[in-house]
């Protein structure tokens, strides 16, 4: 498969560095594909996001491969009550979600999304894209589009009309 280059794809933020996170995570050997806002928005939708929303491969050797990029990146999970917490890594195996804070910004590491899309199904479900020399997997409109329609929480809803119309008009 053709890598796709995302050059200009219109998503920035002052919080977060995308192109360094993505960088530190496939530099580092992490096996993820790139879901959420971040997604949506390389492929073109009109959105903002403030973090990077990844699924992970939960094998041995992945995580501890992210568990070095973390470490790498100063990585704290983001707790509510104002702990120091480190992420762990018999956590980071299992299928729940990771919200962490890095010095390049928020960083979510997802088990899985929707009803049980995990890592094995997004391979399918995902196509490579390039930017700045980082080349990663990154979640198509309709895997967004399915799993946004299957969680139905009001503002994955609210997000259904934008992605459709983006998909709509990148066939055209």
């Amino acid at each position: 498969m053709q890598p796709t280059h995302f050059w200009n794809c219109g998503v920035t933020s002052k919080r977060v560095d995308f192109s360094g996170l993505l960088g530190a995570l496939s530099s580092g050997g992490v096996r993820f594909v790139v879901t959420g806002g971040l997604a949506a928005g390389i492929q073109g939708a009109p959105v903002n996001t403030f973090d990077v929303d990844i699924v992970h491969e939960r094998s041995t050797e992945n995580v501890t491969c992210l568990m070095k990029v973390l470490h790498e990146l100063d990585a704290r999970i983001r707790d509510l009550t104002g702990r120091d917490l480190l992420p762990d890594p018999v956590a980071l195996s299992g299928p729940g979600h990771h919200l962490l804070y890095t010095r390049l910004g928020a960083l979510d590491v997802l088990g899985h999304i929707g009803h049980d899309t995990d890592y094995p199904r997004l391979l399918n479900e995902s196509t490579v894209l390039v930017s700045h020399g980082i080349s990663c997997r990154v979640q198509t409109l309709e895997s967004l589009i399915r799993v946004k329609e299957e969680v139905g929480r009001p503002r994955d809803l609210a997000m259904l009309p934008v992605l459709r119309q983006v998909l709509k008009q990148s066939r055209e």
